[in-house]
């Protein structure tokens, strides 16, 4: 995509926008009232056994993506 990274890309003034669309309501509240990026708090909860195969799946995707990710140093030492 040719997209510069800049770090005002990591926050953003809090409140709707006017190209969120229709469903804003019912999906953007967290969003609206968020200002930046955060790290969301885990549970120490076990995972129930009929969620393992979906869990695995999406593991071995966010490996994939990662690998790809600017968080990932030996892909973006730069960043």
């Amino acid at each position: 995509m040719d997209l510069p990274f800049e770090h005002a890309m990591l926050r953003w003034p809090k409140g709707a926008k006017a190209y969120d669309g229709v469903w804003a309501p019912y999906w953007y509240k967290n969003v609206h009232n968020s200002s930046g990026f955060e790290k969301q708090s885990s549970s120490d909860d076990p995972l129930p056994e009929r969620f393992r195969k979906l869990y695995d799946d999406c593991l071995r995707d966010y490996h994939f993506l990662y690998a790809q990710s600017l968080t990932n140093p030996d892909y973006a030492p730069e960043v």
